[in-house]
Protein backbone atom coordinates (compact mmCIF):
# COMPACT_ATOMS: atom_id res chain seq x y z
CA UNK A 1 0.00 0.00 0.00
CA UNK A 2 2.80 2.53 0.50
CA UNK A 3 3.69 2.76 -3.03
CA UNK A 4 -0.01 3.38 -3.37
CA UNK A 5 0.36 6.06 -1.51
CA UNK A 6 3.17 7.65 -2.23
CA UNK A 7 1.73 7.86 -6.40
CA UNK A 8 -1.24 9.27 -4.98
CA UNK A 9 0.87 12.16 -2.95
CA UNK A 10 2.81 12.58 -5.94
CA UNK A 11 0.27 12.93 -7.94
CA UNK A 12 -1.69 15.71 -5.69
CA UNK A 13 1.69 17.57 -5.49
CA UNK A 14 1.65 17.38 -9.62
CA UNK A 15 -2.71 18.58 -9.25
CA UNK A 16 -1.07 21.63 -6.90
CA UNK A 17 1.56 22.83 -9.17
CA UNK A 18 -0.48 22.52 -12.27
CA UNK A 19 -2.88 24.75 -10.75
CA UNK A 20 -0.59 27.25 -9.68
CA UNK A 21 1.84 26.89 -12.76
CA UNK A 22 0.03 25.53 -15.29
CA UNK A 23 3.25 22.72 -15.11
CA UNK A 24 2.10 19.00 -15.14
CA UNK A 25 4.96 17.65 -13.63
CA UNK A 26 5.87 14.19 -11.25
CA UNK A 27 8.74 14.47 -9.36
CA UNK A 28 11.89 12.69 -9.78
CA UNK A 29 11.41 10.76 -6.48
CA UNK A 30 8.07 9.43 -7.57
CA UNK A 31 8.68 8.17 -10.87
CA UNK A 32 10.34 4.74 -9.31
CA UNK A 33 6.76 4.27 -7.72
CA UNK A 34 4.79 4.93 -11.30
CA UNK A 35 7.39 2.64 -13.37
CA UNK A 36 6.32 -0.81 -10.37
CA UNK A 37 2.77 0.61 -10.91
CA UNK A 38 2.81 0.49 -14.06
CA UNK A 39 4.77 -2.97 -14.51
CA UNK A 40 2.21 -4.24 -11.75
CA UNK A 41 -0.65 -3.12 -14.19
CA UNK A 42 1.15 -4.87 -17.01
CA UNK A 43 1.38 -8.24 -14.94
CA UNK A 44 -2.16 -8.66 -15.14
CA UNK A 45 -3.09 -7.26 -17.76
CA UNK A 46 -1.16 -10.53 -19.31
CA UNK A 47 -2.81 -12.76 -17.56
CA UNK A 48 -6.71 -11.21 -17.57
CA UNK A 49 -8.71 -12.96 -19.96
CA UNK A 50 -8.81 -11.21 -22.92
CA UNK A 51 -12.79 -11.28 -22.87
CA UNK A 52 -12.69 -9.16 -19.65
CA UNK A 53 -9.94 -6.60 -20.42
CA UNK A 54 -11.55 -5.62 -23.91
CA UNK A 55 -15.28 -5.67 -22.52
CA UNK A 56 -14.20 -3.31 -19.50
CA UNK A 57 -12.68 -0.96 -22.66
CA UNK A 58 -15.66 -1.15 -24.85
Amino acid sequence: MALYKLAEYAVEAALTLAHESGEWLLADEALPAFKKLLALHDSQLAVAPLHKVTLFFS
